[in-house]
């Protein structure tokens, strides 16, 4: 009984106190629907002929800069489809490296990249949207296999000056195609690193710079 007047007298005296603890409870509750609701959307485990396929890839020199043309299958699981119809972004990264190999041990890393393309739904326009994060380019199409498409082909992309480059020296361009779970809202990343549904990255595709 004692206890709970403290409780009773404290509340009086300190009202504030209730009220920042209703709101702590409100935004966990609000947090764990939405934990609840992604599982129920997302975790179905559709993910069999999903995954990401660098197809071929090569360079060529023009104004003294190696340029990189190369495609990429974008196959998304029902999962991320999903998200993206419910009017969430999401980014596919293009990792590049330039190697140069050495026979007694690893190979140095001469230069790294990274190429990011959002791909998003408007509900207003109806249309999905991608977006070239590097250069800001869009484009807009009617469905999400045509957006992908659309995103499968890569073209004179610029990598490195040739004249950073040792001419006695042979290197390797390698190229591996992945989802960047940043743009995700926070409870879904998490869930998105650990689910198979939301990792669909590539095998490094390697060929040499020339």
């Amino acid at each position: 009984m004692a206890f709970t007047m403290r409780g009773l007298s404290s509340a009086r005296r300190h009202p504030e106190c209730a009220g920042n603890a209703a709101l702590r409870f409100a935004a966990c509750r609000s947090q764990a629907a939405f934990v609840a609701l992604f599982l129920a959307l997302f975790a179905t485990g559709a993910f069999a002929a999903s995954g990401f396929f660098v197809l071929n890839a090569g360079t060529q020199i023009r104004d003294g800069v190696y340029r990189l043309s190369a495609q990429v299958r974008f196959e998304l699981s029902e999962d991320i489809e999903h998200a993206i119809r419910n009017g969430i972004p999401v980014d596919l990264r293009l990792d590049i490296e330039i190697l140069r190999p050495r026979s007694f041990m690893w190979s140095d890393t001469v230069a790294e990249l990274q190429q990011l393309y959002r791909i998003q739904f408007h509900a207003l326009s109806r249309r999905f949207v991608t977006t070239n994060i590097n250069s800001g380019e869009q484009n807009d199409y009617d469905t999400l296999s045509e957006a992908l498409v659309g995103l499968s082909e890569i073209s004179d992309l610029p990598l490195i000056d040739r004249g950073l480059l040792d001419p006695g020296e042979s290197y390797v361009v390698r190229l591996l195609a992945d989802i960047d779970y940043g743009i995700l809202p926070v409870p879904l990343r998490y869930y998105a690193r650990v689910l198979p549904s939301w990792r669909l990255t590539s095998e490094w595709y390697n060929f040499p710079l020339q």
